[in-house]
């Protein structure tokens, strides 16, 4: 079990402990996987897969060279407060627990057994039931659940679901099929992350693709969203009615086949 410093570049890993874990594997639920689509919600117990993750630039050393445990250093006291992970090697498989501030407890405790004693402080790290990540080695795939508490482990992993910037923002909601007052400090973060994935969908469409998802959107959109066919623009008022126009480009709506009910995706998964 190892812990990773941080701000610090050479021999960056700390020896915590030996033989010992820290999670059970056979609760994890490793085999229930979905690959990594920001559009995906995952179900209860479910893991997003990053195949191959040895070889993405976000990837991290100790995964392609391995880390010899007689030739790391033993975790010092004072490097406690320090820790920016720890890592609990497992079946050859590699548990992240990213450790926040708030983590760190030193305060008195009632322990609770056979009989109740008082415990006196002394530095702790309280872990989640469940890791942040997985590397699974034998499969070179890393599992996760929630790509923000992944980051600061796997530096730059945010490229795969990155917010749109304020001049992105800006570029989008002045298109030429949108018209808008909406302040690009009213778009809320979430509508930025869609922004940008947005964006990356209307790059790879050719214009007549275009118009059938314009069309599309104005059909579904009866209601939510005011649509001026004449000048083929969406009227953008709102953070609301901009996260319907997005839906719409990521063609989130749909009829179901029996009842024609309407109805509005808010995972996706491709088949």
């Amino acid at each position: 079990m190892y812990a990773k410093l941080q701000r610090q570049r050479v021999a960056p890993y700390r020896r915590i402990m030996s033989n010992s874990t820290l999670f059970d594997e056979a609760d994890l639920g490793l085999s229930a996987r979905a690959p990594y689509d920001p559009n995906t919600l995952l179900e209860e117990g479910e893991w997003f897969a990053l195949q191959d993750f040895r070889d993405q630039d976000f990837s991290l050393d100790v995964l392609r060279d391995g880390l010899a445990s007689t030739s790391v250093a033993e975790l010092k006291k004072d490097e406690f407060r320090k820790i920016s992970y720890v890592m609990s090697v497992q079946g050859g498989n590699f548990h992240f627990q990213r450790v926040r501030p708030a983590a760190f407890i030193r305060r008195r405790s009632i322990v609770f057994g056979d009989v109740a004693l008082v415990e006196e402080p002394r530095n702790r790290i309280v872990l989640n039931e469940r890791p942040d990540a997985v590397f699974v080695a034998s499969e070179n795939t890393l599992l996760f659940r929630d790509l923000v508490a992944i980051s600061a482990i796997f530096k730059g992993i945010d490229v795969l679901y990155q917010e749109a910037t304020s001049a992105e923002v800006e570029t989008f909601l002045g298109q030429s099929f949108v018209a808008s007052d909406l302040a690009v400090s009213g778009v809320s973060k979430p509508n930025r992350k869609r922004i940008a994935l947005a964006a990356a969908s209307l790059d790879q469409m050719t214009d007549d693709e275009k118009k059938e998802i314009f069309d599309y959107i104005s059909e579904y959109g009866d209601g939510r969203l005011d649509y001026d066919e004449a000048a083929q623009t969406f009227l953008i008022q709102t953070d609301e009615e901009l996260k319907m126009l997005l839906f719409g480009i990521e063609q989130r709506f749909y009829t179901t086949q029996v009842g024609a009910e309407r109805r509005l995706a808010n995972s996706v998964i491709k088949l």
